[in-house]
């Protein structure tokens, strides 16, 4: 965020809440443990007994601790009409308390980097898609926004080659081909117009090289291939394994 690059960091939205104040909910502990599912399955039970036959208590273990989400009464009972507040207590506790000074010392680290006041004005779904990106592509825009460098033009026979290869890419592939050229597979929160990519002519080519990047530069090296079928060649397994990726 403070260098305006996108990286991949998969944190759950619960993150992002907790680094704005705003706490978590059940949906978002359903969204990384199994556990979330069974307290949702608690709030929709409608018989008594059923939840009574559940033997469900106040007292939960975390890291080998015993914990009692009621401290004024010990091994509390869960029942019909207080299943509700076992459940905010319990995902409370596991989201925030259990946590709270590994997340504090995380929380301290982030906002030495990244300004409190300019985060605050995100919603959480805003700032973890400023962070990590969204899967909005948009590959007509990245055409339309490519630049190019040296004897290459957009009408060069060359760069038509490529742009009919990148087409029948599957979207796995042009994933790929984003990762290989930024540095990251996902698109930035404003979308793909953000990408400003880049090609230029590798000096000295033979249809033997692999096209490369400076992911840094967004920039796009592709040297001159004699036919469709060599570029795409070339092209594919650079992308599959990173061949030709120039260090930034």
């Amino acid at each position: 965020m403070h260098n305006n690059n996108i990286v991949h960091l998969p944190f759950p939205l619960a993150l992002y809440k907790k680094l704005l104040g705003v706490k978590p909910s059940l949906e978002d502990f359903k969204e990384f443990t199994v556990e979330g599912k069974s307290l949702q399955r608690l709030l929709e039970e409608s018989d008594d007994d059923v939840v009574e036959d559940m033997h469900i208590t106040f007292r939960v273990t975390c890291n080998g601790s015993v914990v009692e989400l009621d401290p004024a009464e010990k091994q509390k009972p869960v029942t019909i009409a207080n299943r509700k507040k076992f459940v905010q207590l319990y995902v409370d506790y596991f989201m925030n308390k259990s946590v709270e000074g590994v997340f504090e010392e995380f929380k301290r680290g982030f906002y030495k980097v990244c300004d409190e006041g300019v985060v605050k004005i995100f919603q959480p779904e805003e700032l973890k898609g400023v962070m990590v990106g969204t899967e909005d592509y948009d590959w007509d825009t990245l055409k339309q926004n490519t630049v190019y460098d040296g004897e290459y033009h957009d009408e060069h026979p060359n760069i038509v080659m490529f742009w009919e290869v990148f087409e029948d890419l599957t979207p796995e592939q042009k994933k790929g081909f984003l990762l290989f050229v930024t540095g990251c597979d996902r698109v930035p929160i404003l979308g793909m117009g953000q990408i400003k990519m880049t090609v230029t002519v590798r000096l000295n080519s033979t249809p033997q090289h692999f096209p490369e990047a400076f992911t840094c530069h967004t920039l796009f090296i592709l040297p001159v291939y004699e036919t469709k079928e060599g570029l795409k060649a070339k092209l594919t397994e650079a992308i599959a394994h990173n061949r030709g990726f120039w260090k930034d």
